[in-house]
């Protein structure tokens, strides 16, 4: 006696191994593909963002430094850290 399946059986045996593998390497191919053409993209940005952070840390750092050079050559300033009975008078006038 033959026996005889749905249409239903049928494509889960014999349809749906297929395709699933045609699938999953379908998945693998994309995702490979979509590695190997952002890769060199990510890297490049990563580039920029750390060039741009290292000429915000310099610019900051001249501009502290730029600052600093201008607190030295303000004698009221220096005469403020040296002067301890009058420093009351002269640094309010900075900060």
């Amino acid at each position: 006696m033959s026996q005889y399946f749905s249409l239903k059986q049928y494509l889960f045996r014999r349809a749906l191994p297929s395709q699933l593998v045609i699938l999953i390497l379908l998945s693998v191919l994309l995702s490979a593909l979509f590695y190997i053409y952002s890769k060199p993209q990510i890297d490049q940005r990563h580039q920029n963002n750390a060039e741009h952070l290292v000429a915000s840390v310099e610019s900051g750092v001249g501009d502290i430094i730029e600052q600093l050079n201008n607190l030295a050559a303000n004698d009221f300033v220096t005469n403020s850290l040296i002067d301890k009975r009058q420093q009351q008078y002269y640094l309010p006038l900075f900060f």
